[in-house]
């Protein structure tokens, strides 16, 4: 399956509480990805907006920086910055947020297996 840019859906909304609205570009939908996937998107994440603490239970989730840098505070409240190029992963029962303390935009590609 190809997707072309024209047909991407588009969708903001703030996530797992936190701060502001997250851009959301569905790259491809959740019936499209053979029950392996809920989520394959890019999220923009402005400056001052982050996705709040949550909990990947039975599923992996992984970030790929696209550009821009980001804080990522894991279940023990531990801070790290990740940038562009950069790789996280969580999942098993962990958990994590995100939040973008510059001035420019942030860009992930993120995908959520299960």
């Amino acid at each position: 399956m190809i997707r072309k840019e024209n047909d991407i859906r588009t969708e903001k909304r703030a996530i797992g509480g936190g701060e502001g609205e997250i851009v959301i570009n569905h790259r491809m939908e959740k019936d499209e990805m053979f029950g392996k996937c809920r989520l394959c998107a890019e999220l923009v994440i402005a400056p001052g907006c982050s996705i709040g603490q949550h909990i990947h239970e039975a599923e992996t989730e992984i970030f790929y920086v696209l550009e821009g840098e980001l804080v990522s505070i894991g279940a023990d409240g531990n801070e790290t910055v990740f940038a562009k190029g950069d790789v996280m992963s969580t999942g098993g029962g962990g958990s994590h947020a995100l939040r973008n303390d510059t001035d420019k935009n942030a860009v992930l590609f993120a995908v959520i297996a299960v």
